[in-house]
């Protein structure tokens, strides 16, 4: 029954047989594999190393030949792919950071997106691997990051942002929803301001973690007042010459 001994080989993973098991076909006995210097069980042997395997049975009444070599090639799979990034201490809502990979080719972000760099614009896992030749995948490589929540919305007292002021007036502008570390692009942190010159303008708010809402923007229009109406002395001069020249003359009658 150890004349002819056989063994099988199997792995259980389709691209990458890195845990390839060789199993004698044979009785529970004691045999010696040609890259050991020592009998073992004839149970499952792990390969870790590729070459050409076989053994026989070695026992201590018995030996047979060798079995027939099998040559293992063992797949390995590939590191992940290394994912570059510029850190940053704080990374505000409407931020976004660009990762790219050490590798430019067949490189996919996040399991669906097919692409040499993607940008990272919400808080979560991001994950990167190539695919291979043979349609398998390196191994996996991820970060996480994470967005502060989201800055409230400014609120200015004209929903529209267009303010219409005749010359020597001013406008109040005024952020209605209350917020401290006001910013306007005129200075100042006081959470309203008088404008009376023709521009455009813009306030932001600073949240205490550092992060800066996008500007609100909004403008000032300065319309010219007209001109005063004259009235005129000279006409009512001659009203009043005419009016007594009239009375003179009546009275002269």
């Amino acid at each position: 029954k150890y004349r002819n001994p056989k063994f099988t080989a199997t792995y259980n993973d389709k691209c990458f047989s890195t845990n390839i098991a060789l199993t004698p076909k044979i009785s529970p006995t004691t045999v010696l594999w040609n890259t050991e210097t020592k009998t073992e069980p004839s149970s499952t042997k792990k390969v870790i190393n590729k070459g050409e395997y076989w053994f026989h049975v070695d026992t201590p009444t018995f030996r047979s030949i060798n079995s027939e070599p099998t040559y293992v090639e063992l797949n390995i799979q590939p590191e992940a792919p290394k994912i570059i990034y510029t850190p940053k201490a704080l990374i505000c809502e409407g931020d976004s950071i660009i990762l790219k990979s050490n590798l430019t080719e067949k490189i996919i972000w996040n399991n669906t997106l097919i692409s040499d760099k993607i940008y990272a614009k919400k808080t979560g896992d991001y994950t990167v691997k190539q695919i291979l030749n043979n349609g398998c995948f390196s191994k996996e490589a991820k970060v996480n990051f994470t967005f502060t929540k989201p800055l409230p919305k400014l609120i200015i007292n004209n929903t529209s942002n267009n303010y219409t002021i005749c010359q020597s007036d001013s406008a109040l502008i005024k952020v209605t929803n209350t917020l401290d570390s006001l910013l306007w692009s005129v200075g100042g942190s006081e959470n309203q301001k008088y404008f009376n010159k023709k521009g455009n303008y813009w306030v932001n708010y600073k949240k205490n973690n550092g992060c800066i809402t996008e500007n609100l923007n909004f403008t000032v229009d300065v319309k010219l007042r007209p001109e005063k109406p004259i009235i005129s002395t000279t006409n009512t001069y001659i009203i009043g010459i005419s009016i007594m020249s009239q009375w003179l003359s009546i009275a002269t009658n």
